[in-house]
């Protein structure tokens, strides 16, 4: 599938950005849901509105690691709620950083009741001071195409 120029310049535009901001070149991204607790989300510096479920974004592979890119959004709750706009945060996190560990999830028969199993990967950290932390990755491809990347 062809992208279209707008989509190619928008990706081009990011990762410039991402670039300059985190001084490394990317070299490419994937898009990711992150799914996990909120001592989680805490522990990974990642501000998630009480609204959503899990927080959609990129993982960023960059020439010193990876990441994972989250640009907050409003939810149609919170436009009504705050009657206006607010600035939305741009947040990121180096997986790279947190030692993270990806595993992909065993595979069993009754798989084909949920598709989305092929698409995740699980992922842990450990912090010295709390212990290890768990979350899930849940890309819009298979999880396959990317989880020799992410080791």
């Amino acid at each position: 599938m062809a992208l279209d120029k707008k989509t190619i310049d928008a990706r081009k535009k990011f990762a410039e950005y991402f670039s300059k901001e985190h001084n490394c070149t990317v070299t490419e991204t994937k898009i990711a849901e992150l799914r996990c607790d909120t001592l989680v989300y805490k522990k990974l510096n990642l501000k998630k509105s009480d609204y959503l479920p899990s927080l959609w974004g990129l993982i960023v592979f960059t020439d010193k690691g990876l990441w994972f890119y989250y640009q907050e959004q409003e939810t149609y709750i919170e436009k009504l709620s705050l009657r206006g706009t607010r600035e939305l945060q741009q947040q990121s996190v180096c997986l790279t950083e947190l030692k993270t560990k990806f595993s992909l999830p065993q595979k069993k028969w009754w798989w084909f009741l949920f598709p989305e199993k092929k698409r995740t990967v699980y992922a842990s950290f450990y912090d010295e001071n709390s212990g290890s932390y768990f979350f899930k990755l849940i890309f819009n491809c298979n999880a396959l195409e990317v989880f020799d990347r992410l080791k």
